[in-house]
């Protein structure tokens, strides 16, 4: 059976088997020397919900006014120690990823990358596909393999990167187009010219 009892230094709450009873013990928390005592069941439930136990070594009442039984229990659950550490890193975390400095390459370039972007953006958007496509190859190459931190230059690249696929595509229809009409022409030419030699025969 598990008897609890209160340290007589400390009055921490202590739990012990009772095969040791009248034997040595020493408080896991403070390191006091006492021993057991010979309390029946009943006077060791007693001592152990009192905030003021008796003493078992001097006899006289031991207050318990430093630790509630909140504390004096095992400690907190390992699961909720855990997450009070997790809470305390993410709140320490976040701060220095938000607020700490970029890279200087991105500082110093953020600017005309998002000017490039939004250039890219206007020229397509006027019909001006070529001219849209130079401003995204331009912007490309200034970032070059580089991996950016910043979601503004992050969504520059990608706007970049859309403008010069659909403006690509666009010029690639125009070019096809345009091979189309000469084709178109160069047959109605043809027949033109088949007619008039037969009007001469």
């Amino acid at each position: 059976m598990i008897l609890q009892l209160r340290c007589p230094n400390c009055n921490v709450l202590l739990k012990v088997p009772d095969t040791a009873v009248g034997k040595k013990g020493k408080c896991p928390k403070c390191g006091a020397d006492f021993v057991v005592p010979r309390y029946s069941k009943s006077d060791y439930k007693a001592v152990a919900s009192s905030h003021h136990a008796e003493n078992p070594r001097t006899g006289r009442a031991v207050s318990g006014d430093r630790h509630d039984d909140a504390e004096e229990s095992e400690g907190y659950p390992l699961w909720l120690k855990v997450l009070v550490v997790a809470a305390g890193l993410f709140v320490v975390v976040l701060p220095l990823y938000v607020f700490w400095p970029k890279d200087k390459w991105e500082q110093n370039n953020k600017v005309e990358i998002i000017a490039l972007a939004n250039d890219a953006a206007s020229l397509e958007k006027g019909g001006k596909d070529k001219e849209a496509i130079g401003k995204c190859d331009q912007l490309l190459g200034l970032v070059g393999d580089r991996k950016l931190r910043g979601d503004d230059l992050v969504n520059a690249v990608n706007l970049a990167r859309q403008v010069k696929q659909r403006g690509e595509a666009e010029v690639a229809r125009q070019a096809q187009a345009e091979k189309d009409k000469n084709l178109a022409e160069a047959v109605k030419q043809a027949q033109r010219d088949r007619k008039l030699q037969s009007q001469l025969v």
